[in-house]
């Protein structure tokens, strides 16, 4: 399996297997600190080869680098992967969380694991705007 996508973003949609991403970013720079962050999309695109097919575990964390404390409640999902005629088959995972408090500038680590293996980690900077 791979991570094709991983990314946050304003927006992301899955529609009937093609995924819209629309203004990807890795920094937010806030007005004031804390905040609300209305709308924190994060896409996830995963592609499993045709001897994947079966069920898998999908997990995403946001964590604070330095402490590990949660921005985001964790996310799970259980997926079963059909086999497509030998073809490796893609899944799509729009999230948006919604109204997100941000409480200070940090370094914040999203991770993805897969069957409770890390896949993929990216990192989220937030600083306050001079």
């Amino acid at each position: 399996m791979t991570i094709d996508i991983f990314t946050f973003c304003d927006f992301a949609q899955d529609n009937n297997g093609k995924m819209a991403v629309i203004g990807t970013f890795n920094m937010l720079n806030m007005a004031n600190l804390p905040a609300i962050h209305q709308n924190l999309y994060i896409a996830l695109k995963v592609t499993f080869t045709s001897e994947e097919a079966g069920k898998h575990i999908i997990k995403l964390a946001l964590d604070e680098k330095e402490t590990g404390k949660p921005l985001l409640p964790p996310f799970e999902l259980t997926t079963d992967i059909a086999t497509n005629e030998g073809r490796n088959m893609s899944i799509n995972i729009p999230i948006n969380a919604t109204s997100v408090r941000i409480e200070h500038e940090g370094t914040y680590v999203g991770t993805v694991n897969i069957d409770d293996k890390v896949k993929q980690s990216t990192e989220l900077y937030v600083q306050k705007r001079s």
